[in-house]
């Protein structure tokens, strides 16, 4: 893809954490470690309050265990029970904060008990008797837990609404060995737990309905203790007296807390994804409560594209910023959103001259922008982008945008279609979405295959050939993502509407077809013999996850495919956030054997942008 290269310069990190409070901010940008308790016993198990402002967790004091309360404001400490002759676990906050749900052997077996933040209203809420309800976990709606169940050794995990009977309870794993400790997911699609069933204990993840079992570690170390980041990108646990984290295809293990000095356990994440608390202790001594600064596998793919911006204001740095948007309102995170205002508002500073339909990803860059936090310079460089690609820009005799000359391109539908839905849905125009509709189909038209569904690289329409006839994965990947975008942008009673999913479906039941045994793409789709490529897969199966999502494709064929392109998009991304297998970029060529000489070695600016597509939730 080539067009309009002009400078511009790259945002910085800007540490901000929105609910926490302004001391601990500057803790956080400190990256400091913090003790949080010291108060001669052990304090081990916590768990971050929603809002950020209190810690539950667990004091063992001359072998009994007590939940208590610390407040973050105050410093005071709150005991929310006291069973001398019990003992408590596993304490979690419900989503709204009002409850804290623990495990407690008071009756002799293992229950789940509630009690308020400020330690009234203790009951029990999962009790079966003769049998160990343990280590809690509410789904996001707060009226539902997942559990591990035992009644003579072993464990499953379980859902069960609170209050119910076990009867009610939906059982996700039915194994002879020990499954225990679930973790949810933040939009409740996913559960991490830790299993034996392999002889030793392991992490493995699974959807919410104990389907797509996966397992996430294979240490001969015992590996425990769980959490799903917020935004799904990863699995915090613990082994071996460090803290570990693995992303969600089961790579890129790395060690994020722990040295020779410190033994560490229990981890959880934040609901926020900004820190990791967790007990730790100098050998020998007593376990507290810490926290650190933490990043998500997501974060560290959004963060490393910061590094390779390079002052440049073109289409890589737009496509870019666009997995930067996508990720902002997938995970609420305002870092993606930041590092997108600081380069676009530079970006803007430079007058750029609007040449290329290229330049479409900086009007999507800013006018996203805009749409959240204002700025008339944002929204007038917005429509002059706008007025560029509606008024002024290359087409063919039929209105079909162009790319070079007269020659139609698949790589014009990432810069332009994104752009003229977003700016259908900012204005209330709706010529803007029509006009994204209309590239759609007209790109279809001249680029997709009637048989097999897939697009072809470029046509030209001088010679009314080919220019580029070979199926180029990414380029595939561009027209699904704008189908995409037009479908969440087109009223559903739209008279296009039909004809959009139709061209949807019929590109992907192609590319299914078609997909490796290791979840990826080539880089010439329908070729074997070409090299597997990272960009183009995360794009093909962020538009399948999409499609199934949404009901536009099939769940059982095109989210399986999904599932399985952003386990191998994961595989290819490195600890420090890195995206590798990603072809360099490509124009169209008449000989196929050329793409496969393509490079695919060097870490790309678009490449980092679409697995943020690929590596965060979908649905949104």
């Amino acid at each position: 893809m080539t067009g309009a290269n002009l400078t511009g310069y790259g945002g910085a990190r800007s540490g901000h954490v929105a609910y926490l409070p302004a001391v601990f901010q500057a803790y956080r940008a400190a990256e400091g470690r913090i003790r949080l308790t010291s108060d001669g016993a052990d304090e081990t198990q916590p768990a971050l309050s929603p809002d950020g402002d209190s810690v539950a967790y667990v004091r063992v004091e001359e072998g009994q265990s007590d939940v208590y309360l610390l407040s973050l404001i105050s410093g005071a400490t709150t005991r929310l029970t006291y069973t001398p002759a019990a003992d408590e676990e596993t304490p979690v906050f419900s989503p709204d904060g009002a409850w804290i749900a623990f495990a407690s052997d008071r009756t002799g077996d293992w229950d789940i008990y509630r009690v308020r933040a400020d330690g009234t209203g203790l009951a029990a809420i999962l009790a079966q008797p003769g049998a160990h309800e343990q280590h809690p976990a509410f789904m996001p709606d707060g009226r539902r837990l997942a559990f591990s169940w035992s009644a003579t050794g072993g464990g499953d995990i379980y859902i069960g609404e609170i209050g119910s009977v076990s009867v009610s309870w939906a059982r996700l794993t039915d194994h002879p060995a020990a499954d225990r400790f679930p973790t949810v997911s933040a939009d409740g699609r996913r559960v991490a737990f830790r299993s034996e069933r392999d002889g030793n204990s392991e992490v493995y993840i699974m959807d919410a309905d104990g389907t797509h079992v996966q397992r996430l570690t294979t240490d001969p170390e015992f590996d425990g203790y769980p959490t799903i980041t917020p935004d799904g990108s990863g699995v915090v646990f613990a082994a071996a007296r460090d803290v570990y984290l693995v992303n969600a295809g089961g790579a890129a293990t790395t060690r994020i807390e722990g040295e020779p000095a410190l033994e560490v356990d229990t981890p959880r994440v934040s609901p926020d994804g900004q820190w990791l608390i967790y007990a730790g202790r100098t050998l020998g001594e007593d376990y507290d409560i810490y926290r650190r600064p933490f990043d998500s596998p997501l974060a560290a793919v959004g963060q490393r594209g910061v590094t390779l911006l390079e002052d440049r204001c073109e289409w890589e740095a737009g496509t870019l910023a666009y997995g930067w948007v996508h990720a902002w309102r997938a995970t609420g995170d305002m870092r993606y959103l930041d590092w997108t205002q600081a380069w676009i508002d530079g970006c803007i500073a430079r007058h750029p001259t609007l040449a290329h339909v290229n330049d479409g990803l900086l009007g999507y860059a800013a006018l996203a922008v805009y749409a959240e936090r204002g700025g008339a310079a944002r929204l007038a460089f917005a429509d002059q982008v706008a007025d560029y690609l509606m008024h002024d820009a290359g087409r063919t005799a039929d209105g079909t945008l162009a790319h070079e000359g007269d020659t139609v391109w698949d790589d014009t539908l990432l810069s332009t279609v994104p752009f003229l839905a977003e700016m259908g849905r900012v204005s209330g125009d709706p010529a803007y979405t029509e006009e994204a509709a209309r590239q759609v189909i007209l790109h279809a038209a001249h680029l997709q295959d009637s048989t097999t569904g897939l697009y072809h690289h470029a046509w030209d329409e001088s010679a009314d050939a080919f220019l580029g006839p070979s199926y180029w994965g990414r380029g595939n990947g561009w027209a699904l993502l704008a189908d995409v975008e037009v479908l969440k942008a087109m009223p559903a009673a739209h008279p296009s509407r039909p004809q959009v999913l139709e061209i949807m479906r019929r590109q992907a039941t192609g590319l299914r077809l078609l997909q490796d045994a290791s979840g990826l793409w080539h880089t010439v789709v329908n070729r074997p013999d070409f090299y597997l490529e990272s960009s183009g897969t995360a794009l093909i199966g962020y538009g399948l996850a999409e499609g199934a999502a949404r009901g536009w494709l099939t769940e059982a064929r095109d989210g399986d495919a999904a599932r399985a392109a952003s386990a191998a998009v994961w595989r290819m991304i490195a600890a420090d956030g890195a995206v590798r297998g990603v072809s360099a970029p490509t124009g169209p060529m008449q000989d196929e054997a050329l793409y496969n000489g393509i490079p695919h070695q060097t870490l790309q600016r678009y490449g980092q942008g679409v697995a943020l597509l690929s590596g965060s939730p979908t649905g949104h």
